[in-house]
């Protein structure tokens, strides 16, 4: 259960700086077409938490659902 505990927490760090890389590309895009485009590339860091909420939500119930598995 530990080595599942610490797979997800490194699965979720991995995705983030995978996410984070994701959005920071798309506002340089953004940045790069147009300079005034700074009002949307103020919700982009929402759009990271968003994303980030849900995957690791999903995350945290397959793990309960491995370990509901396991434990039968």
């Amino acid at each position: 259960m530990l080595i599942l505990m610490i797979a997800v927490i490194m699965a979720i760090a991995a995705i983030w700086a995978g996410v984070g890389a994701f959005y920071g590309m798309i506002a340089n895009y953004l940045h790069s077409l147009s300079p005034e485009s700074v009002g949307v590339i103020k919700y982009i860091p929402y759009l990271e938490y968003g994303t980030m909420t849900l995957i690791i939500g999903i995350l945290i119930f397959q793990t309960y659902q491995i370990a509901k598995i396991k434990d039968e």
